[in-house]
């Protein structure tokens, strides 16, 4: 009896994991396309950065990458909008841990729940970052 209750609570631990990192790469691709600027070729970053995180070996590399993209696309975004630096509270140090991720996840349990309070709290504040460009942008269009 023992061993079916542990399997429907890592079952349902594994499908909360799926769920919650496809909700965090939809929001990553809608920051993506909030931060692209048809005339700043440095802001336009390809979706396949965001979606090849979910392959296992490359996903370590895919979220460097996508960290260090986002977060001078942000810059990007800053400069041409005339804002002050870092303006755009975009979550460098959060994206950095949670791209680290592989260095704690081996530890059973506590590793997998720490990468998911990561993936989590990363997930928020871009959220609140997509909120920020959507309020700028809007106030730009009705400035002009």
């Amino acid at each position: 009896m023992s061993d079916i209750i542990s399997f429907i609570l890592g079952l349902s631990f594994l499908i909360i994991m799926i769920w919650v990192l496809i909700a965090y790469l939809t929001n990553l691709a809608k920051l993506v396309d909030q931060l692209r600027d048809e005339d700043l070729t440095s802001t336009h970053i390809h979706k396949a950065w965001v979606w090849t995180q979910l392959i296992p070996a490359w996903s370590f590399v895919a979220q460097i990458v996508l960290n260090i993209k986002l977060e001078s696309a942000a810059r990007t975004f800053e400069n041409k909008h005339g804002l002050a630096n870092k303006t755009i509270l975009y979550p460098t140090i959060l994206g950095w841990i949670t791209a680290l991720g592989f260095m704690y996840s081996w530890i059973p349990g506590v590793g997998s729940i720490f990468f998911l309070v990561c993936i989590i709290m990363y997930w928020v504040k871009v959220s609140s970052t997509i909120k920020q460009i959507i309020d700028i942008k809007s106030s730009n269009n009705t400035t002009m």
